[in-house]
């Protein structure tokens, strides 16, 4: 799950975009706002956890139901 965020990060980029996180990484870079850059990092990563954290405990769930 936290990396299919990561890809969905990396359309974002590619397509250029108007809105969204990828859009904002991009806008950041182009007018080098490091710090931007680093805080949308920080985000990305922390979603992710978050949504490998919740599948992991999804998964207990299901197989512990079993």
């Amino acid at each position: 799950m936290s990396l299919a965020w990561l890809a969905i990060i990396a359309a974002e980029i590619v397509m250029s975009g108007i809105v969204g996180i990828g859009f904002f990484i991009w806008e950041a870079y182009q007018n080098n706002y490091i710090s931007e850059v680093i805080l949308a990092l920080v985000y990305i990563g922390a979603v992710g956890l978050i949504l490998d954290r919740f599948m992991e405990w999804l998964q207990s769930l299901i197989v512990k139901g079993q």
